[in-house]
């Protein structure tokens, strides 16, 4: 009988407060609140939740009696209604609106009685409450009808209806697929019927009877919250083999009559299952969601190594849950072992094991790997009489070295020449081909091979390795690049070049920051150029701000030749662009003028600057500058930060090609025959690759001799019998060699010069048994957690990798990958630690769990911490790329030893090879360094 605010406290014996539960008694009545100096209004309304067309009863508390006006709004005012009062407390009522939906707001705006005592406060009072319409009249009411238990293999039988005709589509998905992903069953009614902002405006006038209350009245204001949203439904789980459990039923229509829909359920799968159904119709979404159980009579759970190599002998187990009713107590399980022509087992595959029902046992069994690359299946089964279950885990069998590409080139003219076959590779993933013509462009043929293998991914590279399928694509030479898939690798890249790029429109190494880097920032932008220019799809935002990146970086000056290469380089891409780059032009030649007159001239920097003359239309000026770069021999530019000769010269003649036809007529003779020296000596990587593609092709179109040509190749077998081979029709004819091959012996007639490749790729069938140490050492050994050397561990132990190492050049290397691949029967495992020291290095990191850029053109910064590795490490990477059988280091390593240490877990008993760890410099190839490998034991705990 009395109204107000009340408590429901619960409090323990000693009066601490255990709980308190507040809530409202409305009614009328004089009440004394808080907040009567701010004159606010209190508001209580007796539900959150009303139907359409129903009334609203609200508990109004006043500081003073007198008149209010009650109003419910959203985007404008949907009904009205006044009312008078005699106590400060009063209940009060107004109807919704019969086609109100979703949420409103109801306002009251009140005035103090004239006769009221009440004169040192506000004369006007105002409230706001949110409340909810219900959506009854919108929902669809579904009925859902899936059995709650199932067996893999089995049909899962799904009875649908609907109150009303309506459109849906239903779904099946393993739950642990929802929980990885964090899901929810969405709520479509929440989606449209979102909560909406009061845009109702309200005005009063009593400001200006009574000025003296306008500062009380702007401390008035309406209150609300705010519903959660829905996160987005991302979903990493993979199985290795397996396809996830999922079922799409496409739209349906269903009614009032039950239909049936079915899935059978995978025979590998045992756990839950969400079966979720949402249908819509003109005027109404259902929603409605099952759980199903698949459970077979036996479930069985593999332990297998993800990877193993050739030769490895190791130990797989079986758990296996006996779940056949009736099968007792002393069940006999006949368990096997079935093995694709990857493996083959040592010992008995088949067991006979004691289970009792509802009870679990294991079945082990020796597998060794053979020669035979691939992935390999290994099937395990259990059964009593006629119930049985099976279930299949992938084993991937790779070598323990990394797949790599030799090219070998050269020319001739009207002779026979052999060229060695020099590595005996695995047939599986094997290249093994030769080509011959008299238009270089052949060689674009192998360079696209190294590219499309290539195994690391910063910007520069990634760009690189898309290069071939934009410059070739629409030669018919080289018809194999168009195809859809290509389109998509271009699709991709172009969406990873968008993650790397940040406001500004300069692009990172390894991600979008603040310390772009300036060659990458150029050379994907010389990219997006020629892909547009070619026909494919470029982002015009994308290219946009690149070319506002390329204008800052133009007006500045560069610290060494090597900076103003790069800001050639831009201006070059802006006169392209259709930029006014004149200022531009005229700075850096002022610049290289004063600090690098004796240089500049025969850098690639001069021919950049004169091919932006030569679109600028000022012939005399870019004939002069570009008069002075020459071809340099193959030995004469060592590789440093993006520049060396096959670089310098593939880049002269795209130029030339390009801009200035009428000098191809005087290219040195010499000037192909260079860049084939280049990639005979090895000295190629992505960059100086993709530029070769780009100067061939260009070469090609400006002078492609038609002449027939008469070229022959031919097997020389290890015996010394000759196997003629059958060449295709055209001007670059390849064929395939055969693994018997010891030496090709190419043959051209006439005067030309012919130009020859051997590409072989893949992996090597045997250990290396010898050390590389050519500029950098490497060295890794297994140790336990003491610091102790192993070669023997005990299942489940864990043990740390110690990968040591260092440059033999006194500067130090950078743009350094070392490659460390795991032994079959080991899993990564993460450390907690610190991070690791600071260390001096041309490749500063980002920020975050992102890598930075891999150059000396922008300050240093603070050193990435890798997302694994002991904080006992002092080898501190600019990124670490962690993959299933392998972990890639990419840094500057120093004169000084270092050394990065991380953990791995054995996972599985056996015998496994130890694979070699390699370092390599990714862009100069004669910095190598491989370390020996061997064995190790793991034996039963």
């Amino acid at each position: 009988k009395d109204p107000g605010t009340y408590s429901l406290v619960v409090r323990d014996a000693a009066g601490q407060e255990l709980s308190k539960v507040e809530y409202n008694v409305a009614g009328a009545a004089n009440l004394t609140r808080s907040l009567e100096k701010n004159a606010e209004l209190q508001i209580v309304l007796n539900k959150s939740d009303y139907a359409p067309g129903e009334e609203i009863e609200l508990q109004i508390k006043a500081p003073y009696v007198g008149a209010g006006l009650i109003t419910v709004e959203r985007d404008k005012v949907h009904a009205s209604r006044w009312f008078k009062t005699t106590t400060t407390s009063s209940v009060q009522k107004i109807k919704i609106p019969a086609g109100f939906e979703g949420n409103g707001y109801v306002s009251v705006a009140f005035v103090r009685d004239a006769a009221s005592d009440e004169i040192f406060s506000s004369p006007l009072s105002v409230g706001v409450m949110p409340f909810q319409v219900n959506l009854d009249q919108r929902k669809a009411k579904l009925t859902l009808d899936a059995p709650t238990l199932v067996k893999p293999g089995e049909i899962l039988k799904m009875k649908v209806k609907s109150d009303k005709p309506t459109r849906a589509v239903l779904f099946v998905v393993d739950e642990g697929i929802l929980q990885v992903a964090n899901y929810k069953t969405a709520n479509p009614l929440g989606h449209f019927f979102q909560k909406r902002a009061l845009d109702v405006k309200t005005s009063q006038i009593l400001d200006l009877i009574l000025p003296e209350f306008k500062r009380l009245m702007a401390q008035a204001a309406p209150g609300g919250d705010q519903a959660g949203a829905i996160g987005k439904n991302l979903n990493p789980f993979k199985r290795k083999r397996d396809k996830p459990v999922t079922y799409w039923s496409g739209l349906i229509d269903i009614g009032p009559t039950e239909q049936e829909l079915s899935y059978t359920v995978p025979n590998y799968f045992n756990g839950t299952m969400r079966v979720m159904m949402v249908a819509v119709s003109d005027d109404a979404i259902g929603v409605t969601e099952k759980k199903s159980t698949a459970r077979g009579d036996f479930v069985l759970s593999p332990n297998v190594p993800v990877v193993v190599a050739p030769g490895d002998e190791f130990d797989v187990s079986v758990g296996i849950a006996n779940n056949l009713t009736g099968s007792g107590k002393t069940a006999t399980v006949a368990a096997a072992l079935v093995n694709s022509a990857h493996f083959e087992i040592v010992g008995d595959a088949k067991q006979n094991l004691s289970i009792a029902e509802l009870r679990e046992g294991v079945a082990k069994y020796r597998v060794r790997a053979k020669d035979k690359l691939g992935s390999g299946t290994l099937t395990f089964s259990a059964g009593i009489g006629a119930k049985s279950s099976q279930y299949g885990e992938d084993i991937s069998v790779r070598p323990p070295v990394p797949y790599t590409t030799s090219l070998i080139a050269g020319d001739f003219k009207d002779k026979k020449i052999e060229v060695p076959v020099t590595r005996s590779l695995y047939a599986e993933y094997r290249t093994l081909d030769a080509s011959v013509s008299h238009v270089p462009l052949s060689l674009a043929n192998g360079l696209s091979a190294y590219l499309g293998s290539f195994p690391y991914s910063c910007t520069e590279q990634l760009v690189s390795m898309a290069v071939p399928a934009v410059v070739l694509g629409n030669r018919a030479e080289f018809g194999k690049l168009k195809t859809a898939k290509a389109a998509d690798n271009l699709a991709a890249l172009i969406a990873t070049l968008r993650s790397r790029q940040n406001a500004e429109g300069g692009f990172g190494m390894w991600a979008a920051n603040a310390q772009v880097n300036e060659f990458a920032s150029v050379y994907a932008t010389l990219f997006l150029i020629e892909a547009r220019e070619r026909g494919q799809v470029v982002p015009a935002d994308m290219l946009k701000a690149a070319d506002g990146y390329l204008e800052q970086l133009a007006s500045t000056d560069g610290k060494t030749l090597s900076d103003e290469r790069i800001r050639a380089f831009a201006i070059y891409l802006l006169t392209r662009e259709g930029k006014v780059t004149s200022n531009y032009a005229a700075a850096l030649q002022a610049r290289l003028e004063a600090v690098h007159a004796k240089t500049w001239k025969q850098d690639l920097a001069a021919a950049y600057l004169a091919a932006a003359y030569q679109q600028m239309k000022q012939a005399k000026t870019a004939e002069s500058i570009m008069s002075g770069v020459k071809i340099v021999s193959a030995e004469q530019l060592r590789y440093a930060t993006f520049y060396d000769s096959l670089i310098h010269n593939a880049q002269l003649v795209y130029l030339t090609a390009k801009h200035f036809p009428d000098r191809m007529k005087k290219l040195p003779p010499e000037a192909l025959p260079t860049m084939v020296k280049s990639i005979q000596l090895g000295q190629y990587n992505t960059l100086s690759s993709s530029y070769a593609i780009l100067a061939l092709d260009a070469y090609a179109s400006a002078s492609v001799n038609t002449a027939n040509p008469k070229f022959s190749i031919a097997e020389v077998l290890k015996d010394g019998k000759v196997n003629p081979l059958t060449l295709p029709a055209g001007l670059m004819p390849r064929v395939n060699l055969t693994d018997a091959a010891a030496k090709v012996q190419f043959g051209a007639e006439g005067d030309l010069t012919a130009y020859y490749l051997v590409n072989q790729s893949g992996f090597d069938r045997a250990l290396p048994t010898t050390d590389i140490k050519n500029g950098i050492e490497v060295l890794r050994e297994y140790t336990d957690l003491t610091g102790k050397p192993i070669t023997k561990v005990k299942l489940g132990d864990e043990i740390e990798v110690v990968v040591k190492m260092r440059s033999l050049k006194a500067e130090g290397v950078g743009d350094i990958a070392v490659v460390d691949l795991l032994p079959g029967g080991f899993e990564i495992v993460a450390e907690p630690r610190t991070a690791p020291p600071k260390i001096t290095s041309d490749a500063p990191p980002a920020d975050g769990d992102e890598p930075a850029e891999n150059a000396d053109n922008v300050d240093k910064a603070e050193t990435y911490t890798p997302p694994i590795g002991s904080k006992k490490s002092t080898f501190a990477p600019d990124y670490v790329d962690i993959r299933e059988d392998r972990i890639v280091l990419y840094g500057y390593v120093e004169p000084g030893v270092k050394t990065f240490i991380y953990r791995i877990k054995a996972t599985n008993t056996g015998s496994f090879i130890v694979p070699p760890t390699f370092a390599e410099s990714m862009y100069d190839r004669s910095i190598q360094a491989r370390s020996l490998g061997g064995k190790i034991t793991v034996d039963k705990p």
